[in-house]
């Protein structure tokens, strides 16, 4: 049940009276593309509404997509925009495998470490998954009670340093 059956069920007079203004912006914030749900799914979320919006008649860009984990971002942007350039970085060895295969063919520079304030090796934790998780996190209490915990160690650096390395001067859409 989607928190749009939840507001239906409610009483009909406090459903128009309350709820439904509330209703309204939520639906609004998310059809404008300001990121609401995105643990949910990039096309719930907004962000598709939001890339169309943005990157249409941009004939060129650079997208960095910082924590890109399997690639959907990246995939959605390159379908919208088919010549952008991504930076896809992504710490988590699991989900970056995942992700090289997954955007081999588009024009991605793929990165696997992780991004921060400064330069240093961290302990990653996340749901023990094939995959890597949505969970992955710093901090342990993040992940599920009673799920399998994996960790991982990454290094960290600065956006700055990666955008110098890699040559970039200019992007054009930061996706964290």
């Amino acid at each position: 049940m989607d928190f749009a059956d939840l507001l239906k069920r409610a009483h009909r007079r406090s459903f128009r009276r309350f709820l439904l203004p509330v209703y309204e912006y939520a639906n609004e914030v998310i059809q404008n593309g300001l990121g609401v749900g995105n643990n949910v799914h990039i096309l719930r979320s907004g962000e598709v509404a939001f890339l169309r919006r943005y990157l249409r008649n941009k004939s060129h860009c650079q997208v960095v997509d910082a924590g890109a984990r399997l690639g959907h971002y990246s995939l959605a942007v390159t379908r919208i925009c088919p010549t952008a350039k991504i930076l896809a970085i992504e710490p988590n060895p699991k989900a970056f495998e995942i992700l090289r295969r997954r955007t081999c063919e588009i024009d991605a520079d793929l990165v696997c470490q992780a991004v921060g304030d400064r330069e240093q090796r961290v302990t990653f934790y996340d749901e023990l998954r094939e995959s890597g998780s949505a969970w992955c996190s710093l901090y342990p209490i993040n992940i599920p009670k009673g799920s399998p915990v994996s960790t991982f160690e990454a290094d960290v650096r600065t956006l700055d340093a990666i955008l110098s390395e890699k040559h970039i001067e200019r992007v054009e859409l930061l996706k964290l």
